[in-house]
């Protein structure tokens, strides 16, 4: 809460000078203009057109700041995120685009035709799609994730060999924790790895998981040992029963289960175990 307001602030006052700068630059040059008019002063009528012609530039940059004090705060409402960085961005963004219109106002007003101004503005569009691809593409994931809901914050997912609970998806990278018995650490998945791979949700309760350990092939009274094994594992619902499998000549036993994905190491951890005692 406290870096949020600080955000705030900072951004307001450097707002702020802005509009006080195009102000006060504003009121000069209307000043000197109402000056000439009422034969105060003798301007030459080429140092006029100048100041007309600034005075537009400046009045339009003026507007454009005004808009942008009053209404940043809007463009960052639909974003349900806490992450300062992701509104920093949004925010610079919007304000770049009101800058950009009152930029198109201004060559218009001094005599550049509408498809001068589409061509500049096609020609700057291209430039930096091209240079920023890999940010628009962060972009364009992150918008499809947010629209579409593959996964929602508090599911459990898994995308390529990593897996955890989503607690963040940002413009840039999503944020999975596959340890919730730890609070520091997290994953930071890139989001163009969510167009590449398959995705894997698991929602937000019980998730299935696989325990596999090698044993002795000396070991008497397999089956036996493996219906023990069978019985013992009652604090967990089991998805496919323990058996046996040989792999690249050693034995292994096997089984699937579907555990809370917070307790999921506990379970192995005491499934391992049991199968340490059993089969030694």
């Amino acid at each position: 809460m406290i870096k949020k307001k600080m955000f705030k602030a900072k951004n307001n006052k450097l707002l702020n000078k802005t509009i006080l700068i195009f102000g006060a630059i504003l009121i000069l040059f209307i000043s000197l203009i109402l000056i000439d008019s009422y034969n105060l002063i003798s301007l030459s009528i080429a140092i006029i057109n100048i100041l007309k012609t600034l005075a537009v530039i400046i009045s339009s940059y003026f507007i454009a700041s005004v808009i942008i004090q009053f209404t940043s705060s809007w463009s960052i409402k639909f974003i349900k995120e806490e992450d300062i960085e992701t509104k920093l961005i949004i925010e610079k963004v919007y304000s770049f685009m009101i800058y950009l219109l009152a930029t198109a106002f201004v060559l218009w007003k001094i005599g550049v035709t509408i498809q001068n101004i589409a061509l500049i503005s096609g020609l700057l569009a291209t430039g930096l799609a091209f240079a920023l691809r890999e940010v628009l593409l962060s972009f364009f994931v992150w918008f499809i994730l947010l629209i579409k809901k593959p996964f929602r914050i508090g599911d459990n997912i898994k995308i390529g060999e990593e897996e955890g609970n989503v607690k963040h998806i940002g413009i840039f990278y999503v944020h999975l924790d596959s340890t919730p018995e730890s609070y520091d650490d997290f994953i930071k998945i890139p989001n163009k790895i969510f167009i590449d791979k398959a995705i894997y949700n698991y929602g937000n309760r019980k998730v299935p998981f696989k325990v596999s350990m090698t044993i002795k092939s000396n070991v008497k009274d397999l089956n036996k040992k493996i219906e023990i094994l069978n019985n013992k594992i009652n604090f967990v619902n089991i998805y496919k029963k323990p058996y046996l499998e040989n792999i690249d000549g050693n034995l292994y036993i096997t089984t699937y289960l579907i555990s809370e994905y917070d307790k999921r190491t506990e379970n192995r951890n005491k499934i391992i175990e049991l199968i340490i005692n059993i089969f030694k």
